[in-house]
């Protein structure tokens, strides 16, 4: 049962991320008998101390995440919610930007989320609340539409491997799954070119080559789709394995361990010794059909030998 809710997870953030609108019979029919969970996500509306304004978070942290930011854009949608607060958890993200482009992952940030970009969704909540309230004007607007192209363009610089064009996690708690250090390594290993990451940044450049065109800046939207569909590629190039049929994470040097937090020949750094390939299998891989990257032969793949696989996941 896990595995379908997971596979019909992927397909359904797809969906809503390609529709050119929202279906509002669907919506109607998720907000049925949703009464009580709408009185619950009141809880979770906050006020952000330096800005003055309001967000939504289903954390009981009161704190702002990159990430879930994206998913909690979209249960408010489906709730029938404003867009004052998904609009009002972007631009104070924007807001905490410093002058190269870096965002801390979270607000506030702690000791470690204060070294670590926020992971690649802002442009993505943009244009589905362009989608879902037709509203652009406030992130087209400056300085936020510069803030915003500032950030992109930090992941596809700062965090970005030139020699193979793939961009690296900091560590696991980097990625959103604080465990996982068997692929993404601890504190500020930067080992990791990971699969969602790079899925991510597909959707990201694509969604803010979209904003681009609503701002009528058509050169620069040709840019970033370019952008997009060169690091589909790479992923498509690099990151599948043929003979597993599966997608894996990279390391950016294969010469170096993938965590310097522990000893060298720990089974964490034995495991990828002296290879690109991170041959951990893990649930972050299925980002390829979400982001629409992997081919059909390679999802049927994915799907039938892996997700469906008892053994595996």
């Amino acid at each position: 049962m896990r595995k379908l809710i997971l596979l019909f997870a992927l397909i359904f953030t797809s969906n809503i991320f390609s529709q050119n609108n929202f279906d509002k019979s669907i919506i109607a029919k998720y907000r049925q008998n949703l009464s009580g969970i709408d009185s619950l996500m009141q809880n979770g509306i906050l006020t952000d101390s330096a800005t003055g304004m309001q967000f939504y978070t289903g954390y009981a942290y009161k704190t702002l995440y990159d990430w879930d930011q994206y998913f909690e854009t979209i249960v408010q949608i489906y709730m029938g919610w404003p867009s004052k607060y998904i609009k009002d958890g972007v631009l104070i993200f924007l807001d905490n930007e410093k002058p190269d482009g870096f965002i801390a992952r979270s607000v506030p940030a702690d000791q470690w989320d204060i070294k670590e970009q926020a992971k690649p969704f802002l442009a993505q909540i943009c244009y589905l609340v362009y989608k879902a309230y037709g509203e652009k004007d406030w992130i087209l607007k400056e300085p936020y539409f510069t803030k915003l192209k500032k950030y992109i363009d930090y992941w596809l610089n700062q965090m970005t491997n030139k020699k193979d064009g793939l961009s690296f996690w900091m560590s696991a708690p980097h990625t959103g799954m604080d465990d996982q250090i068997e692929r993404a390594g601890y504190w500020e290993d930067a080992q990791c070119e990971g699969v969602d990451l790079n899925c991510y940044l597909v959707c990201e450049t694509l969604a803010f080559s979209k904003l681009c065109s609503l701002a009528g800046k058509e050169k620069m939207a040709e840019k970033y789709a370019k952008i997009s569909e060169e690091r589909k590629q790479a992923i498509r190039k690099l990151l599948w394995d043929n003979k597993d049929g599966f997608f894996y994470d990279r390391k950016v040097d294969p010469k170096k361990p993938l965590s310097k937090m522990v000893w060298e020949y720990s089974p964490l750094n034995t495991l990828s010794a002296n290879q690109y390939k991170i041959p951990v299998k893990s649930v972050e891989s299925f980002a390829v059909l979400w982001a629409k990257v992997a081919t059909p032969e390679q999802a049927k793949r994915m799907i039938v030998e892996h997700l469906f696989n008892p053994r595996e996941f």
